[in-house]
């Protein structure tokens, strides 16, 4: 589940779909970490951890679509759909879904 900011209180329908999935399990990924709903932070991955190097790399990431760390640790998990909410988030994910070939 990719959303550019995980997870506002505002978005709840969000972690209700992934955590009510039933044969899958939920991961979350977004650009950064915003007060709001919890995560399990085992399976939350963002870019911007904080700082100006986490500015730095959540800009160069909206800019290009690129951010090798988050694309190793995305790969690690060996995602085999991903939902982007929204459309913008679509939008950034697209260069990492095509190359780890997935829908």
């Amino acid at each position: 589940m990719f959303s550019s900011l995980l997870l506002p209180p505002s978005q709840t329908f969000v972690r209700a779909q992934a955590e009510s999935l039933e044969a899958f399990t939920a991961y979350y990924a977004g650009s950064r970490r915003v007060e709001g709903l919890d995560l399990p932070e085992e399976r939350s991955f963002v870019i911007n951890q904080g700082g100006q190097s986490g500015r730095m790399r959540e800009l160069m990431f909206k800019l290009t679509g690129l951010d090798s760390a988050f694309y190793q640790q995305i790969h690690q998990v060996n995602p085999v759909l991903v939902h982007a909410q929204f459309g913008l988030s679509g939008v950034l994910l697209m260069p990492l879904m095509r190359s780890l070939k997935v829908p």
